[in-house]
């Protein structure tokens, strides 16, 4: 290879963009009581077995792992109650936060700031549709299947659905809309049952990345010089 330099440098930099810090989990478990899950999600690995119970907001959430806290919140406005289903077996699909005939909306804040995140939703009840204003052409559905019951792991994919690469803002925050696609008597309802938030990524401000490339390429430049 003639510029060896010169390829690791290009490399280095594909890194700091693809963000190879090790990924962070926060795992939710929506519920008006006290059966809160503890065991693997869809995000994450055996290990990840932290759920935070909320029932409406919970701030300074504990990460997955069990290893501290992490400074996140998350918040649901826009529900009316909390339900449960008796035939989910699962602690995290039988109960869940609800509203009649409106959407909900789920606030995420206190996350790394223009970071790249994968969300995974849980709803063991009334299909949803879960968006994010911010990023149009982001969408997550789930149509769960009311009459059967789940285990975990695995979890059947018609109770969970999962948006990727999901941008926070400059603050940290994400905002996420829940909405309702079926429902019961009261017509159309939304309904939240776990959430999984999962770092994948950080992103550089365009300056602060354009001036490591030309600081790279500079120094890159001069080997190439001295080598010729």
């Amino acid at each position: 290879m003639k510029y060896p330099f010169f390829t690791a440098a290009m490399g280095l930099i594909a890194l700091i963009i693809s963000g190879a810090a090790s990924a962070t989990l926060i795992n939710v478990d929506f519920q008006s009581g006290s059966n809160t899950y503890s065991g693997q999600g869809v995000l994450g690995g055996a290990t990840d077995t932290t759920w935070n119970p909320l029932s409406n907001t919970a701030s300074n959430l504990l990460f997955a792992d069990g290893s501290g806290a992490s400074g996140v919140s998350v918040s649901v406005t826009g529900f009316v109650g909390n339900a449960s289903n008796n035939s989910q077996t699962n602690p995290i699909l039988n109960d869940w936060l609800y509203g009649f005939s409106n959407l909900m909306t789920i606030s995420i804040e206190g996350l790394a700031a223009n970071s790249i995140f994968d969300l995974a939703f849980y709803n063991g009840f009334y299909w949803q549709d879960f968006t994010v204003p911010s990023q149009a052409g982001l969408l997550a559905s789930t149509r769960p299947n009311t009459s059967s019951s789940a285990g975990a792991p695995p979890f059947t994919t018609d109770k969970y659905a999962i948006l990727q690469n999901v941008m926070s803002d400059a603050t940290g925050a994400i905002t996420i809309l829940d909405t309702p696609v079926s429902g019961g008597p009261y017509g159309l309802s939304s309904s939240i049952a776990g959430l999984q938030i999962q770092h994948m990524a950080s992103v550089p401000e365009p300056s602060t990345l354009a001036l490591f490339t030309l600081g790279i390429m500079g120094f890159a430049l001069r080997r190439f010089k001295k080598q010729a």
